[in-house]
């Protein structure tokens, strides 16, 4: 049917907006309490509620992959128990803001479950759409390095004083660091089971950032 076919392409549409936020890191932003929810958050929550909700509505079936959906929900299980007893010790508003934690790791989880069920058959196009912001925002990290490498004015607005360290658009070496680790391991796992050298190539380029 025609409007099945068009929700498929809306939401193919926010998953790869959803993986080119990612390149926009913590720059773009919206302050909430004393924290901030990203683009990313955003994009991800919006893909999995558009998604789920047209499932339910038309009845679709929906593919949890045994791969990691059983670990998803033990983990949000044991969260969740934990965030409700945390108000024996914690105000409602502490509670509330490390919530805030659960929530991302809830929508970022319902978002692999809608790639997979999107992609099911072939995953190629999310694979390369990810590894193509894996490559900008390598690119972003090593012009950072080269022309922002002393981070300390940044402290002014509450980010970490960080020197000669690449952050890309993250501003935090850490989690510029998993990202960057996710892209490797992924263009070297393709580069073994497909033996292209672009995987390699892109690999080799990530892992300088790496180190």
């Amino acid at each position: 049917p025609s409007g099945l076919t068009t929700n498929m392409e809306i939401v193919k549409l926010l998953i790869i907006s959803t993986l080119a936020s990612i390149i926009c890191g913590q720059i773009l932003r919206v302050p909430f309490g004393s924290g901030a929810v990203t683009l990313t958050d955003i994009l991800a929550l919006l893909t999995a509620i558009f998604y789920f909700a047209q499932a339910i509505y038309k009845k679709q079936k929906i593919y949890f992959p045994k791969s990691y959906s059983l670990a998803i929900i033990v983990f949000v299980l044991l969260a969740s128990s934990s965030t409700i007893f945390a108000l024996n010790s914690y105000s409602a508003a502490d509670v509330l803001r490390a919530s805030l934690f659960l929530i991302r790791f809830c929508a970022l989880g319902a978002f692999a479950i809608v790639v997979s069920n999107i992609y099911k058959k072939s995953q190629d196009g999310a694979i390369y759409a990810f590894l193509t912001i894996g490559a900008i925002f390598g690119l972003i990290g090593i012009v950072q390095l080269v022309a922002f490498s002393d981070l300390s004015f940044l402290t002014i607005y509450g980010w970490d004083p960080h020197q000669r360290r690449i952050v890309s658009s993250f501003l935090d070496p850490n989690f510029a660091g998993f990202m960057y680790t996710l892209f490797f391991s992924l263009s070297t796992a393709l580069f073994l089971f497909r033996k292209k050298l672009a995987y390699l190539v892109l690999a080799g380029a990530v892992f300088t950032c790496i180190l």
